[in-house]
C-alpha cells in the first residue's frame, strides 16, 4: 500500500463517520418534529376537551341560576326555608367558580401549547374560545 492508499483510505474513513453523522443528526430532526407533532397533538385534544368542559359549565350555571330563581320565588312566598335558598346560592357560586377555573386551564393550555411550538415569546393574550361568556362566570 501506498501513502496514497492510506490518504484516501483515511478520507474514506472520515466521510463515512461523516455520512453517519449526518444520518443520525437526520433521524435526531426527524424524532424531535415526531415528538413536537405528538404534543401538538395532546395539547389541541387537550384545549378541545376543555372547550367542551366550559360548555357544559355554562350550561350548569344556567340551571343553578335557575334553581336560585325559583328558590327565590318560593321563599318569597314562604314555601321554603332560608337554607334552601343558600344551598342554591351556594350551587350557583360554586358553578361560577368552577367556570372559572375550567377558563384559566384553557388559557393555561393555549400557552403550553404555544411553548410547544416555539411562540410563547409573542406579546398578546390568548384568544379564549367563543363558548366563553363572561357574563355567565361572574354575576353579583
Amino acid at each position: 500500500m501506498t501513502s496514497s492508499d492510506l490518504n484516501r483510505t483515511a478520507e474514506n474513513a472520515t466521510f463515512q463517520r461523516s455520512l453517519l453523522s449526518v444520518q443520525a443528526a437526520v433521524r435526531n430532526r426527524e424524532d424531535r418534529r415526531d415528538d413536537v407533532i405528538r404534543q401538538v397533538r395532546r395539547e389541541l385534544r387537550s384545549l378541545r376537551r376543555g372547550q367542551e368542559r366550559i360548555a357544559n359549565q355554562q350550561e350548569q350555571i344556567r340551571q343553578a341560576e335557575g334553581q336560585l330563581e325559583l328558590a327565590q320565588v318560593k321563599f318569597q312566598h314562604g314555601l321554603t326555608d332560608n337554607f334552601t335558598l343558600l344551598e342554591a346560592e351556594n350551587r350557583l357560586r360554586q358553578s361560577q367558580t368552577t367556570l372559572l377555573s375550567l377558563v384559566v386551564d384553557y388559557i393555561v393550555g393555549t400557552y403550553r401549547i404555544r411553548a410547544v411550538l416555539g411562540t410563547l415569546v409573542e406579546r398578546g393574550g390568548p384568544p379564549l374560545p367563543k363558548e366563553v361568556e363572561t357574563s355567565a362566570m361572574v354575576k353579583p
